[in-house]
């Protein structure tokens, strides 16, 4: 399976959409799409959007809350886990990155991303034509 993580407007979505659509088909995997981002209040700094990949006909699901928490500690071992757990509650962050996640570098096309392989979750906006 491969998720996106969706946050911007209609725009970002579909770029978002886009890339997570063509590494599935290439892969022959499920793609699901995250929404969280967009459904949590993120102050001032940030204008707040709506999910609106809803209203189209796309063909994939959103991931659940439980289905993603489930795919994101399938990446994660158990220490792993357990670290980042720890430092959320002490210093508010986790130092150790997800294996699962991969978060775009810049703004830039990253050919590599095409060749990820399954079980990841796409991290970034992906604004580039070439994803198609």
């Amino acid at each position: 399976m491969i998720v996106a993580g969706l946050m911007g407007g209609i725009g970002n979505q579909l770029f978002q959409y886009s890339v997570g659509r063509r590494l599935s088909l290439k892969l022959g995997t499920e793609l699901r799409l995250d929404p969280s981002f967009l459904r949590t209040d993120h102050g001032p700094e940030l204008t707040n959007r709506p999910f609106l990949l809803d209203r189209l006909e796309i063909g994939s699901r959103v991931i659940t809350p439980d289905e993603l928490e489930e795919f994101l500690d399938a990446g994660m071992s158990r220490i792993r886990r357990t670290v980042n757990e720890a430092s959320m509650k002490l210093i508010g962050r986790r130092p150790l990155p997800n294996p699962r996640v991969f978060r775009e570098r810049d703004k830039n096309f990253e050919p590599g991303v095409l060749d990820l392989p399954d079980g990841r979750y796409l991290y970034g906006y992906y604004q580039s034509e070439l994803y198609f």
